[in-house]
């Protein structure tokens, strides 16, 4: 079975995303922290498979992606950030995310995300991936 931990800082999401992964009967939900500053260490001794971030409200996102990086090497990163945005989630991508979701996905979106990560690939949620796409072209 798949471990995962989760960090989000405010409280009422990070309830409801506590509840969320509790759904997902073939992941081990090891935590759900609040900062990653009190996550940090047990991150580090247990080195779950998958750690979700929910990156809103975080003054400097990539610091946190590029330092829990740092911390679980071997763990794929899925971030959930704000909608809109390609520039933000190319960022994350750079920063050592291996998934992208906004805040507004549904429930089943972040299990193919961890499921998806857990199998080798990235994930970035379709929407995203098409904006991520229609400004490449238009940059050439």
């Amino acid at each position: 079975m798949s471990s995962v931990y989760a960090i989000c800082e405010q409280t009422f999401a990070r309830l409801g995303l506590a509840q969320v992964l509790s759904t997902f009967q073939d992941l081990d939900v090891l935590g759900v922290e609040a900062a990653l500053d009190t996550a940090a260490s047990f991150i580090e001794r247990r080195s779950p498979d998958v750690v979700v971030v929910d990156v809103l409200g975080s003054s400097n996102p990539v610091s946190t992606i590029k330092r829990l990086r740092r911390i679980c090497e071997n763990s794929k990163i899925i971030v959930l950030c704000p909608s809109g945005g390609t520039d933000f989630a190319v960022d994350m991508l750079d920063a050592g995310a291996t998934g992208i979701l906004t805040n507004g996905c549904e429930p089943h979106d972040l299990g193919t995300a961890i499921r998806r990560v857990l199998n080798g690939d990235n994930y970035i949620q379709p929407d995203i991936a098409i904006e991520i796409f229609n400004t490449m072209r238009e940059a050439d």
